[in-house]
């Protein structure tokens, strides 16, 4: 092992010890003693997607919708999806200090997404959801490859995050429509190698499914080079609309 490696696998281990010690409940300070980032009261209350969601998108439907009208209007390219949480309430703010700052965030989100694995039963590696190079340098890190390193070793599923590129960043995708969104991650990502999908079940892993235009685009190049089985999860999703429901 060089000294590279060496640093990285040292920074590794105590990122892990750092992240996965827990006291108080993240919701309201009450002590914990499970190691857990929510007291009994407040996971109860929380936007859980669960007990009813769309089989294919994964978002929460009213008792016995079934696939909801956006996935019968335009099926996903991607086999099922599954999400952790809605995009509502106070898990709003946890993805948005995820997103800035508070990495350790990956193990509250991680520990609930851990939950799905028989949702992915021919999954044989998964991929992160990446960023560019230039808002990497920005930001320090990726919150999606955070989430999927730990379902990584905890599922004990290959994370292949070297194995897909986003090369530029399309236009911002608030306030763009549905259709707009599709058309605007068109050529944003790259696969680096097509043999290493070929006949595999592969799970895409990113902290917020809006659309779904992302991991739909991502799910097509996967699809173009030969992948069997495409399953998606994430943290949350944001919920659908009323005329969707």
């Amino acid at each position: 092992m060089n000294l590279i490696e060496f640093v990285k696998d040292w920074w590794k281990e105590r990122q892990k010890a750092s992240f996965s010690t827990n006291y108080t409940c993240t919701r309201c300070g009450k002590e914990v003693y499970d190691n857990g980032y929510f007291c009994c009261a407040c996971r109860e209350k929380l936007p859980w997607q669960l007990p009813y969601v769309c089989p294919r998108c994964g978002r929460k439907t009213e008792q016995g919708g079934g696939i909801c009208q956006r996935c019968k209007a335009d099926p996903p390219l991607y086999l099922r999806a599954r999400s952790a949480f809605s995009y509502q309430d106070e898990i709003v703010g946890y993805v948005k200090a995820f997103k800035n700052g508070a990495q350790y965030y990956s193990v509250l989100f991680g520990r609930e997404m851990e939950a799905y694995r028989l949702s992915f039963p021919r999954a044989e590696l998964m991929i992160p959801v990446p960023i560019t190079a230039k808002k990497r340098r920005r930001r320090g890190y990726n919150q999606a490859e955070l989430l999927a390193d730990y379902l990584s070793e905890r599922w004990n599923l290959p994370c292949k995050k070297e194995l897909i590129l986003k090369m530029k960043d399309g236009d911002e995708q608030k306030g763009l429509s549905r259709k707009e969104r599709k058309e605007n991650v068109k050529g944003l990502y790259r696969l680096a190698s097509k043999k290493a999908f070929q006949g595999k079940g592969v799970i895409i892993v990113d902290d917020v499914m809006t659309t779904g235009s992302t991991v739909n685009e991502i799910a097509r190049l996967l699809k173009q080079a030969g992948a069997s089985y495409i399953y998606v999860l994430t943290a949350v999703a944001t919920p659908l609309e009323e005329h969707e429901k």
